[in-house]
């Protein structure tokens, strides 16, 4: 049944409303902010579930020898496909008969009531929204596969749909030779995840990684350093454990409170974003766009650096023409948002991210009356899921070996 409106209410007028409502989420929004900047949200999509193909096989050139030479012509299937499903959720709100007509003293009174509401509803599902897109959408069935659905998390989220840990412990940290390492474990970890229905695993479709070995052939080195073809990681994103014995703990670095020679974020986050910046690129020959923090562990960066060289506000870049605040310190932008699971940080490409959806909007508003009640029904819901391209494309450091104080 039509909604029936209060007079001088048209339902493009609380469409129009919704619609501004709803437009802080891509200030607010570090990820929602970028797709939009970049078309990297496309609308209108169909089909009940949404496949890409992601090549993993790099033919290799035969040399001619001689005039005279017979073409080899390679019949592979280079690209494996994947696959995930649309995701869905909705929001209602009711203003009742009694609401209405206790504000009827005037025009304005309604507009500040069903302003209310509005808000409110909106407000409301674009938060819940937002925090969708930091989820581990294996741990839900049918969800959103957020960021955490490549790297995995612990839990279920709490109430608020806040992500508490990354799931640290389905993490292997390859053993490399003592000469490389004192403790024997390296500083990047093999991921364990499965993602759009492909594991994400090391070598999972080619296994061909070599090292240089020790006298006694234990490896010195492990991924990303080594030899391997572009098949060995194509899906794997990269893992970086900040607390790795690796890293020489910066002596510097002890201002912000750290105990002297301990390997722990204060003492070795500039050596684990270095390190995953230089490889990322490497790797997938593009630049990153930028780091993407716990804000705890944005203040204690910032605390280690007390009397060295700071964090400068950015000035001119992408992120500040769409309106998030960013920090730079040695060339790269850092940022922070509530949502970003405590004790993790992100490297991410932005460019190999995108939003598909079913409707013609991020979400769509629906009014109704009910003829029961009288009250008046107002509705948003979006049909939506988060298409990682390649979880190669992004980083992602982690607190994966305990922390002994002067260790």
């Amino acid at each position: 049944m039509a909604f029936a409106l209060p007079a001088g209410i048209t339902t493009s007028t609380i469409n129009d409303y919704m619609k501004a409502v709803s437009e802080p989420i891509y200030r607010e929004s570090i990820l929602l902010g970028f797709l939009r900047k970049r078309k990297r949200i496309k609308f209108r999509q169909t089909g009940p579930n949404f496949v890409w193909p992601v090549r993993y096989y790099r033919q290799k050139w035969r040399q001619i020898q001689g005039a005279v030479t017979a073409t080899q012509y390679a019949n592979i299937a280079p690209e494996i496909q994947l696959t995930l499903g649309m995701a869905g959720w909705d929001m209602g709100r009711s203003c009742t008969k009694a609401e209405k007509l206790a504000n009827q003293a005037g025009e304005t009174q309604i507009y500040d009531l069903i302003g209310r509401i509005l808000d409110q509803l909106v407000g409301d599902f674009t938060e819940q929204l937002r925090l969708s897109l930091w989820s581990d959408g294996t741990l839900n069935p049918g969800g959103m596969m957020g960021l955490m659905s490549i790297f995995g998390a612990t839990t279920t989220p709490s109430a608020d749909g806040f992500y508490i840990n990354p799931n640290t412990s389905a993490y292997t940290l390859p053993t490399v030779s003592t000469n490389t390492v004192a403790n024997g474990y390296w500083w990047a970890a093999n991921p364990g995840q499965t993602y759009a229905g492909q594991s994400l695993a090391l070598g999972s479709k080619v296994s061909d990684y070599s090292s240089p070995t020790d006298s006694g052939g234990t490896n010195l080195y492990a991924f990303p350093q080594g030899t391997f073809s572009p098949g060995y990681n194509f899906l794997s994103p990269l893992i970086v454990d900040y607390n790795s014995h690796y890293w020489t703990p910066n002596p510097q670095d002890f201002a912000g409170g750290a105990t002297a020679g301990t390997h722990e974020w204060e003492s070795c986050w500039q050596q684990a974003v270095n390190a995953a910046f230089t490889y990322l690129q490497l790797l997938q020959r593009d630049k990153p766009d930028l780091v993407v923090l716990d804000a705890d562990l944005l203040r204690r960066a910032k605390d280690s650096t007390i009397g060295q060289q700071r964090f400068e506000v950015t000035g001119t870049s992408e992120a500040r023409s769409i309106g998030i605040e960013t920090l730079s310190y040695n060339g790269h932008e850092f940022a922070t948002e509530y949502g970003v699971p405590p004790g993790c940080a992100f490297i991410l490409n932005l460019g190999k991210v995108m939003l598909r959806s079913w409707q013609g909007d991020l979400m769509e508003r629906t009014t109704d009356k009910d003829p029961t009640t009288s009250e008046d029904l107002y509705k948003v819901d979006t049909y939506i899921q988060n298409q990682i391209d390649s979880p190669a494309n992004i980083a992602g450091l982690f607190p994966i070996t305990t922390v002994v104080a002067g260790s």
